[in-house]
């Protein structure tokens, strides 16, 4: 189970016991993610190049992702891309 804490502070990210924090004023940009399942590789955590960026990803294959550009990398991550069954919400929470 992935779940999804947003505060006006911080997006964290708990996959078992895998904990990703981001920092609101951390993050550079937010967009849905449309790179294909097939490229991703399946659900679970992964981790991999996407146009020259390395991201980490937080996946589940029955719903769509939101990709996070990070203003400074956090070790090789510059981005960060995680499944949700509300990414508009998501994303205007994150924009506003």
């Amino acid at each position: 189970m992935l779940h999804i804490r947003l505060t006006p502070q911080a997006l964290t990210l708990r996959f078992g016991i895998f904990e990703w924090d981001v920092p609101v004023e951390g993050m550079h940009s937010c967009a849905i993610d449309d790179t294909s399942i097939w490229r991703i590789g399946g659900a679970g955590i992964h981790f991999s190049f996407f146009k020259g960026n390395y991201r980490a990803m937080f996946n589940f294959l029955e719903y769509p992702r939101v990709v996070l550009t990070l203003k400074q990398k956090r070790g090789p991550v510059c981005e960060v891309a995680f499944s949700t069954s509300q990414p508009e919400q998501v994303i205007h929470v994150l924009t506003r």
